[in-house]
């Protein structure tokens, strides 16, 4: 048990560098460079594509995944990206909002706990956005 907890307090502290950087990116106006820094983070914690993600269904890309742990670093990747697209007015943050919490949604149907961000996120998808399947998994939510 202890070696899974050091693996997962590695990939937190990976993931908290690479937020870190990729806000500095973003506060300098460096939205391509930001996107690239989550792409290569993608790559490198959960080993996937980020673009790949966002080309399938979100039940596809989480079966692609082995970790709950995993998933969860991959939705708030995705919602960072979401962050980006609306500091860019670009039309497909929705999308990757989306993405984030139905990605979340499998993280926790894999029962992973879901943090106060990701449950609020989670929450604040509106129902006819989610596919089916999130549908029955934020159906599945314990209560707050």
């Amino acid at each position: 048990m202890t070696l899974r907890r050091d693996f997962i307090q590695r990939m937190l502290e990976q993931l908290g560098w690479a937020l870190a950087g990729v806000l500095k990116l973003r506060r300098a106006g460096a939205h391509e460079q930001a996107v690239q820094q989550l792409e290569a983070t993608a790559t490198g914690l959960v080993g996937i594509d980020l673009r790949m993600v966002a080309s399938v269904e979100s039940a596809t890309a989480a079966a692609l995944v082995a970790e709950p742990e995993r998933l969860l670093v991959l939705a708030r990747l995705c919602q960072e990206r979401a962050e980006i697209a609306r500091e860019q007015a670009d039309p497909l943050e929705a999308g990757w909002r989306r993405r984030a919490a139905e990605l979340w949604l499998e993280a926790a149907g894999r029962g992973a706990p879901l943090d106060a961000e990701a449950r609020a996120a989670v929450e604040a998808e509106p129902e006819e956005a989610l596919s089916p399947r999130a549908r029955t998994l934020r159906a599945a939510l314990p209560p707050r």
